[in-house]
């Protein structure tokens, strides 16, 4: 058998669940085992492959069949162009996140000086803290997460781009305020918090619910438990936050953020017009 014919064989297979992407996921995932780049992959489909690689591939193949992740599967995932060890215990990457990192990138400015003091509620891989980091290389960030496995994966995704400025800490960030509140300076906060609410949990897509952790979905019966719980702690510091949303929340969360004396200075639509991104501020 050549790869070709492999190819051929486990798209079959993986286009009867996922019509739409078995092309590209299985070019994943044959690049992934036999460690080829895009071109490699092209040049040697007519490669001899033995029966071990064979196997090895649709044991691939078949886990994805299952619903595994095919980023937890290859072990990485694509955000704002680079590419971050991902796995379980860590969600994977959204496009909507990317806009909550531009909003972040573009806010900024207009209120920080390049060595403001930034925080995140919930870093998981780390991907939102370390562009961040990147993007204002003069900053500083204490990022906070309870995730053992998180940890991990922020962790080694820093190192990877050698960025030093990130403190990561295994702890939640309700739990933190001794480490940030004597500042005398504004800070910046971002969060891509759990907002999905729990009656919702049993609908999400079986790669989503039986697979990515659930803590860092669940935002409780409303999926406002979070927001309240940032609004609340952060409400006596001068405060910049970002925050990503779920859909027909952006109201609710702008409401609740009045009540801790947080005003909204920006709204984000999704490319399907949906508010997925706020910020706000209690500075005057």
């Amino acid at each position: 058998m050549v790869l070709a014919e492999l190819n051929r064989e486990a798209i079959e297979l993986l286009a009867a669940f996922y019509p739409d992407s078995a092309e590209f996921e299985v070019e994943c995932l044959l690049k992934f085992y036999f460690k080829f780049s895009s071109v490699d992959f092209v040049n040697y489909l007519q490669m001899i492959i033995s029966n071990d690689q064979y196997a090895a591939c649709m044991a691939l193949v078949k886990r994805r069949v299952a619903a595994e992740p095919l980023d937890y599967i290859i072990g990485n995932s694509q955000f704002m162009g680079r590419f971050y060890d991902v796995g379980p215990g860590v969600l994977i990457p959204r496009p909507e996140t990317e806009l909550l990192v531009q909003e972040a990138q573009c806010l900024i400015p207009h209120y920080f000086s390049s060595s403001f003091t930034g925080l995140e509620c919930g870093f998981g891989s780390g991907i939102i803290s370390i562009e961040l980091a990147l993007s204002f290389p003069t900053s500083s960030w204490l990022s906070f997460d309870i995730s053992k496995d998180a940890f991990h994966y922020a962790s080694t995704n820093a190192a990877h781009y050698q960025v030093n400025s990130i403190d990561w800490k295994q702890l939640s960030f309700f739990d933190s305020k001794s480490l940030w509140q004597d500042s005398d300076q504004p800070l910046f906060l971002v969060s891509n918090p759990p907002y999905i609410p729990t009656k919702d949990l049993d609908s999400l897509d079986k790669s989503v619910k039986d697979f990515e952790p659930l803590i860092a979905l669940d935002g409780g019966e409303l999926g406002l438990n979070i927001y309240r719980s940032i609004f609340s702690l952060s409400e006596d510091h001068p405060f910049v936050i970002c925050l990503e949303c779920g859909v027909n929340q952006s109201d609710l969360i702008i409401d609740l953020a009045t009540k801790f004396g947080f005003r909204c200075i920006n709204k984000v639509l999704d490319y399907h017009h949906i508010t997925r991104v706020l910020s706000f501020t209690n500075q005057v």
